[in-house]
């Protein structure tokens, strides 16, 4: 999850980054044009990194170095246990004695 969150970061900095260069590149005051030729020059950079990350997806996919780990990572009964959760089976453990803890008997029941 934080990986996510700190790709988004970056995407939204270098979005406003790439922005600003094509204001300083192109301003607005000089000539009417101007906003559009940024606009388009922001679009054309974001299809070329699109481009290169779809070319990159195929390339990894046809890699047989990361493909002899993903099948390995498929393969794998257990999953490596987390520093923080343990693995699942003591996840499991854990949500069952804890379930146990917090069942409550109503004197009504007894």
């Amino acid at each position: 999850m934080g990986a996510v969150m700190f790709g988004n970061g970056i995407a939204g900095i270098g979005s406003n980054i790439l922005r600003a260069l094509t204001l300083i590149i192109f301003p607005a005051d000089d000539d009417p044009q101007n906003s559009f030729r940024g606009a388009l020059t922001i679009f054309m950079i974001a299809f070329f990194v699109e481009a290169l990350s779809v070319l990159a997806q195929v390339c990894l996919r046809k890699n047989a170095y990361a493909n002899f780990y993903l099948k390995r990572i498929e393969h794998s009964e257990e999953p490596e246990a987390s520093p923080l959760l343990g693995s699942s089976e003591q996840r499991l453990n854990n949500t069952q004695s804890t379930s146990a803890q917090n069942s409550v008997v109503s004197p009504h029941e007894t």
